[in-house]
């Protein structure tokens, strides 16, 4: 156990590095990820169910000691990210389903992802955490209303069907992994270290058969 918490926690220390590997890796050999982008929302749950399994009681404090650092936070994950999404794609003149990716990149949570970038830069862990919580909460209604608002140039967006989509695919698992902690806090308290690792792994897996799906839309 311990050596796969060393692994981990050099797989976090190093991720950016990792992901700018494993994105050469699928843009140079796309055939080899193609199955990763059949499996992106497994992939997400899992990131969003290893983000759970992180949150502690005490880590709900935070978003009532710092509500100013907490709101500014969530109003710039719902208004730089997706608008710069958007001008990406109009600029980039991007096809209506690399487009729509783009902005639903762009208009969802941060995550575990944001948490791990945060604490690998010496930032305040505690802060991310609680502005992960919030923009993690409210993402069922704000991710499809921004995605409705912004995609709907491209293409043609059920905004109730993407409410269920980020339910059960963001909400749920984070709840879920809150839940199994609450119930079994001691147990997975020993394998924390490891924790990091479930994110690791799913987001350049996410990110690798994104660079695939691209490679393949511009080749065919």
């Amino acid at each position: 156990m311990k050596n796969i918490g060393k692994i981990a926690s050099f797989l976090t220390r190093y991720i950016s590095i990792i992901i700018l590997f494993f994105s050469a890796a699928a843009f140079w050999k796309p055939e080899g990820f193609s199955w990763a982008t059949n499996y992106t929302s497994i992939f997400l749950g899992v990131a969003m169910f290893g983000m759970g399994l992180t949150i502690k009681a005490k880590d709900f404090k935070i978003v009532f000691s710092k509500p100013k650092e907490i709101l500014a936070g969530c109003i710039a994950q719902y208004t730089v990210m997706p608008l710069c999404a958007w001008l990406l794609s109009v600029v980039l003149g991007l096809e209506p389903d690399l487009a729509i990716g783009v902005i639903l990149v762009g208009c969802c949570p941060g995550g575990t992802a944001s948490n791990v970038i945060t604490y690998i830069a010496g930032g305040d862990v505690a802060l991310s955490v609680g502005m992960t919580i919030v923009s993690t909460l409210i993402a069922p209604i704000m991710t499809p209303l921004l995605v409705y608002g912004l995609g709907g140039a491209w293409v043609e967006v059920s905004f109730f069907s993407m409410v269920i989509s980020v339910v059960k695919v963001v909400l749920i698992p984070v709840l879920l992994g809150i839940f199994l902690r609450w119930i079994i806090g001691r147990q997975i308290e020993k394998i924390s270290g490891i924790l990091p690792l479930i994110s690791v792994v799913s987001i350049v897996m996410i990110i690798s058969g994104i660079v695939c799906r691209l490679v393949q839309a511009a080749l065919f």
